[in-house]
């Protein structure tokens, strides 16, 4: 039986559920981010081209940019979706900007990359640390994955 990209990406989240935290870091065994996680697994699924790179960006650019590149880079190989499924992408708005993703396997359940590193989360009940006080994102949208290798 041939897998679904769903299932495959499913399958590729779930295994780096322990990874630990990296910022720019691209490794299960060095470690990811929320941003690396996401395109790692789209690549080890086969679904992106692995010499695909990101912008350059820092820790927390969300805090002082508008600049949505988050949303940019998904834009390139996803489509914005009303009904999450599982292997979509979750992308969540944190201070000024979409600046975390994360792979759904249930809506609600997430798995994302923070730094306490790859984990399991409900996506409903997600917050972010910002200026020392815990905050829900200000808004989630979802993208799924247009097809071929890109």
């Amino acid at each position: 039986m041939i897998e679904s990209w769903r299932e495959l990406v499913v399958r590729e989240a779930k295994s780096w559920v322990g990874t630990p935290y990296h910022h720019r870091g691209r490794s299960k065994r060095a470690g990811v981010d929320c941003s690396t996680f996401v395109l790692e697994v789209f690549i080890q699924c086969g679904l992106v081209r692995p010499d695909i790179s990101l912008p350059r960006y820092s820790h927390q650019w969300h805090l002082n940019l508008r600049e949505e590149r988050l949303l940019g880079v998904l834009r390139r190989y996803a489509d914005e979706v009303g009904d999450p499924m599982p292997g979509d992408v979750a992308a969540f708005r944190f201070a000024h900007a979409f600046a975390h993703p994360a792979i759904i396997m249930d809506w609600p359940s997430i798995i994302h990359a923070t730094v306490h590193g790859v984990e399991w989360a409900d996506g409903k009940r997600l917050t972010w640390i910002i200026r020392r006080q815990p905050r829900p994102p200000a808004e989630t949208r979802f993208y799924r994955y247009r097809g071929g290798v890109v």
